[in-house]
């Protein structure tokens, strides 16, 4: 029987990015309400990375549903834009979200396929991609802490759930 690995889809698309994104929410939901905030966080940090993505690449014109791939080009060009979307300016993987958050505000002002997003918004996405950057990263896969203020699974929980109830207005 062919492994579960061989059943996976191998390129990223609008619509898979949706389909993940809501499954890795459910996910942390689970081990959330089951006391296991360490893996909560790093889910919802996965779907919050996803439904920005997801956002970006549809307020460019990749509409979602298609499923045409997403290339490791689209995602370069995307990336190329940290400077002009305001973005801090670090080091930082692809899969840093407070920049996927700077990204997605510089697109919607730009590609004018939508009005700009207002200002409260905008702030909110900012606010919430700097707040995601101090509580989660992709190298959490790797780590191990027993020791996660309440506050702490909260606060990502919140911007997890403002993403899961706000997606299709971004």
């Amino acid at each position: 029987m062919a492994g579960l690995i061989n059943r996976l889809q191998t390129t990223d698309s609008v619509s898979q990015f949706e389909i993940a994104a809501r499954q890795r929410f459910e996910e942390a939901s689970l081990l959330y309400f089951g006391r296991r905030s360490y893996s909560a966080i790093y889910l919802y940090g996965y779907a919050v990375e996803m439904w920005l993505k997801a956002a970006y690449f549809h307020n460019e014109g990749i509409i979602a549903g298609l499923n045409d791939p997403l290339t490791q080009r689209d995602r370069d060009r995307a990336w190329k834009q940290r400077k002009a979307s305001g973005a801090p300016n670090r080091y930082a993987t692809q899969h840093d979200i407070e920049i996927w958050a700077y990204l997605l505000i510089y697109i919607r002002r730009t590609a004018r396929i939508y009005p700009p997003y207002n200002p409260l918004v905008e702030s909110t996405l900012q606010n919430y991609g700097a707040t995601m950057r101090n509580h989660w990263s992709v190298e959490m896969r790797y780590q191990h802490l027993e020791a996660i203020q309440p506050a702490e699974i909260d606060a990502v929980r919140n911007i997890a759930e403002w993403f899961s109830s706000n997606y299709l207005s971004l």
